[in-house]
């Protein structure tokens, strides 16, 4: 573990032992001034009250200290004015770190290991105090591994603006392993303050939050086992939460056996509606049938679109086509062979008067006409099977299906084209593409699944199973 101690220095952090009031100045600036001047008489009479009992609180945890960085404040003159100017604390800075260099010799510090930071404008304004530490802390950090690095905040010397920045930024660059220490004159050791956990707590959720609402469950689920015991203190309910992320995740990515899986690990942990919504979701994708598996093409399509994720979104708008076609071929009673339903029965192809001749004429994509039933049934295959049977039965329902189906074609083309190309797809050629919006294309999708399958599609179940997350989140304060 390496540890490091950030301090705000102020006028408080110096005094002079059994120096008599106005004996000395009371600005940082001249006091420093005067102690360099008569060091004989002042300098084994320097006391650092707040650091002292800072680092020997640090130093009593059994962690040596790598770095000690003082943050002390130079002003320009000019732009200050002479009083603002008097207080700046670079200079008395020195004298800490020297006395502190002199006071720890046991330790083995090395100068280099105790720094001065410099803030260059006025520490009392806390937007300026903001800037600086929102740009100082990262590069401090960047120079270790934040796996292994422990930070304390000292937040007793300063201006109410250095601490508070140093706080608050402290705190979201560092993160959980970050310890702020305060101290009160009465007391004899400074102490820890738990407002650096519910800062914690509060950035992590918000990044969880944010993952929730664009349906990042890989990256929720990550940022919970990292990160787990800061954003929900109960541990019972941190499995929950756990399950139903790995839940969500493995089912947004048609993994439906280890969705199923992942919540019996949180039905132990829970009851009443929260469990009876757990079953309900795993219910849902046990033993699936073709309607389930469409609908959650369409709802996977729907959250890539929402997500801006225009390649995904057009891979799984190709296969919700497809898979549709297929689903309407075995509704029709179409025979195939195999268990994935992947070759036409060519038996049952002969046994349909009409329909080898239809498929000989049958155009194919690329020009040309004769769509071979041996080959896979692909969509182009099922396409015209489909209208064949169509015709045969006057079944305006089925053509109606088809139509809506065709609208998706060219969309399906624009999918070939960018399959084996290393090309970004763009919202504006999907658009020019389909000739309208991508929500109209949405709507498509939609009137296809009533069409084929007679059932609303329903609300998007990754909502409520978000809705759910936030509620353990929530709760798990």
């Amino acid at each position: 573990m390496t540890t490091l101690v950030l301090c705000n220095v102020g006028n408080s952090d110096l005094m002079v032992e059994g120096a008599a009031r106005g004996e000395l100045p009371r600005q940082a600036r001249p006091l420093a001034v005067r102690l360099n001047a008569e060091r004989e008489t002042y300098w084994a009479r320097i006391r650092l009250p707040i650091l002292t009992k800072a680092l020997d609180y640090i130093l009593a945890q059994g962690e040596p200290i790598k770095m000690i960085i003082l943050f002390v404040s130079d002003q320009d003159k000019e732009l200050a004015g002479e009083g603002e100017w008097a207080k700046d604390t670079r200079e008395l800075g020195k004298l800490v770190k020297e006395k502190l260099l002199k006071q720890y010799e046991k330790q083995g510090w090395s100068p280099k290991q105790i720094r001065l930071h410099v803030i260059p404008g006025n520490p009392a304004d806390y937007d300026t105090m903001l800037t600086y530490f929102e740009a100082r802390l990262p590069h401090i950090g960047s120079y270790y591994d934040s796996e292994s690095l422990k930070v304390y905040l000292s937040l007793t010397g300063g201006t109410p603006a250095m601490n508070a920045m140093l706080l608050v930024v402290g705190n979201e660059v560092f993160g959980p392993q970050t310890v702020n220490l305060y101290d009160a004159r009465e007391r004899k050791q400074p102490f820890p303050l738990g407002v650096g956990r519910r800062l914690a707590s509060r950035a992590l959720r918000v990044a969880l939050l944010t993952n929730l609402q664009t349906y990042q469950y890989a990256a929720a689920l990550a940022l919970l086992q990292m990160e787990g015991t800061v954003l929900v203190d109960a541990h019972s309910t941190r499995l929950v939460l756990e399950a139903l992320l790995t839940y969500a995740r493995d089912r947004l990515a048609f993994n439906f056996a280890d969705a199923a899986q992942a919540l019996d690990a949180a039905l132990p942990h829970a009851a009443g509606p929260l469990k009876d919504r757990l079953l309900h979701w795993q219910n849902q994708i046990l033993n699936p049938t073709e309607t389930d598996r469409l609908r959650e093409l369409y709802f996977s399509a729907e959250i890539k679109r929402l997500n801006h994720a225009y390649a995904g979104w057009l891979e799984r708008v190709f296969r919700f086509q497809e898979s549709a076609l297929r689903h309407a071929a075995v509704d029709q009673r179409v025979a195939f062979r195999g268990e994935n339903k992947e070759y036409l029965d060519l038996d049952w192809v002969q046994a349909q008067s009409g329909l080898a001749d239809y498929l000989a004429q049958a155009p194919k994509p690329g020009g040309g006409v004769g769509l071979n039933p041996r080959r896979s049934a692909s969509r182009p295959l099922l396409r015209a099977l489909l209208a064949f049977l169509a015709e045969q039965r006057d079944d305006d329902r089925l053509r109606c299906f088809l139509a809506l189906s065709d609208q998706l074609e060219s969309l399906a083309q624009l999918r070939n084209h960018w399959v084996h190309r290393n090309q970004g797809v763009q919202l504006a050629v999907l658009e020019k593409g389909f000739g309208d919006s991508l929500e109209a294309a949405a709507q498509t999708l939609t009137q296809m699944f009533q069409l084929l399958t007679n059932v609303e599609l329903g609300p998007n179940p990754y909502d409520a199973i978000n809705a759910q997350c936030r509620d353990l989140l929530e709760g798990g304060r």
